[in-house]
């Protein structure tokens, strides 16, 4: 059954194959009007296939999608992709070459019967919304990426969707376009109050515009959460790994308070952490630990750190990212600006925050 009038998207038990292999197994999600969830899985997790799916490109063969009120899949209903209020913005930009940008545009709006000029003057306005106006008369070809990509966003919008799908769109554009892009992504879905659902492998990008994370792995859907929720708070370490650089370790939690602080022994340093979710009196003992470089300082080799050496040293701008040799294993720590600290340095570590993984 559909779980609430108010979803744009709801998609429960879905599962799509390829002749044999299964590359969705029964996928549950909702979408609400206005709001934007990432899926974000490792290449061949399944992710492009769910959209697929979700788009009218695959049949499925267990559970059901309704875009609104309507059912549009199960395994014996498929309503072809025109017919499924979705508009779709792929990474190839997938715009005619041989058609002017402003014909690109009003296609999907032709495709419902609409007028050619009517169409036209349709497409003119929704290119104006995203900074292409000028632009109308040329070809694809006399673009850059960045601008490819805004046309294919106006395309999408111009079909007045109550769903937008977005198969990884900033993989082939340089920063400063892909943060464009994602403002106007945001900027329109606030606007028009429909839902979206963007398919990426940056973990950066996933956090900063989703209002919810989806994390898929090996076809299945794993963890559904806030981006504090999924990053913070990740089910598993491979989870962990996906979304930013982590470590995992083994430490004894000693003892744990009603603020959030335990006292966590890690190899022969003994610490005080505060815990990323609520403490429990499950958390005691011998538990594996995941830490966020942020959550990590160096010091000076004291009684209060781990004794560690530096093994690696990666700058990269803001920051700078210690990789580290423990008896605790491989752990990590950074700080913000230029190196401290060199290879083969002996150094002291501390950690301020941890996630006790579940299990």
């Amino acid at each position: 059954m559909k779980d609430s009038n108010a979803h744009r998207l709801s998609a429960a038990g879905v599962t799509v194959a390829h002749g044999q292999q299964v590359a969705v197994r029964r996928a549950s999600l909702t979408i609400g009007a206005g709001e934007i969830v990432a899926l974000v899985g490792p290449s061949g997790s399944g992710k492009s296939t769910l959209l697929g799916a979700i788009a009218g490109f695959y049949p499925i063969q267990s559970g059901a999608i309704w875009i609104g009120e309507e059912m549009v899949a199960s395994p014996t209903l498929s309503l072809p992709p025109e017919r499924r209020r979705v508009g779709m913005v792929f990474q190839s930009h997938a715009l005619w070459p041989q058609w002017m940008v402003v014909d690109n545009v009003a296609y999907p709006l032709r495709r419902r019967g609409m007028a050619r000029l009517l169409a036209r003057r349709e497409a003119e306005s929704v290119l104006a919304a995203v900074g292409m106006d000028a632009f109308a008369a040329r070809y694809p070809s006399e673009l850059s990426g960045g601008q490819r990509q805004r046309v294919g966003l106006a395309r999408a919008l111009a079909s007045r969707p109550e769903l937008y799908l977005f198969d990884e769109p900033t993989a082939s554009l340089d920063p400063a376009n892909r943060e464009t892009f994602m403002h106007e992504v945001r900027e329109r879905i606030r606007q028009t109050g429909a839902a979206a659902l963007y398919v990426s492998h940056q973990a950066d990008e996933a956090l900063s515009l989703a209002h919810r994370v989806a994390v898929m792995m090996h076809g299945e859907i794993l963890q559904v959460g806030s981006p504090a929720e999924v990053y913070e708070n990740p089910r598993t370490a491979e989870i962990a790994r996906l979304l930013g650089p982590a470590a995992c370790a083994t430490g004894v939690v000693r003892e744990v308070n009603g603020s959030g602080q335990a006292l966590v022994q890690i190899a022969d340093s003994e610490q005080t952490v505060r815990l990323t979710s609520a403490p429990r009196s499950a958390d005691l003992g011998r538990r594996t630990l995941m830490m966020r470089p942020e959550w990590c300082e160096l010091t000076a080799d004291d009684e209060a750190s781990l004794p560690c050496r530096v093994v690696r040293v990666q700058y990269v701008g803001h920051r700078t990212l210690y990789e580290l040799e423990s008896l605790a294993g491989r752990l990590l720590a950074s700080h913000v600006g230029p190196p401290q600290y060199q290879e083969g340095q002996r150094v002291g570590w501390k950690v301020r925050r941890a996630c006790v993984m579940e299990g």
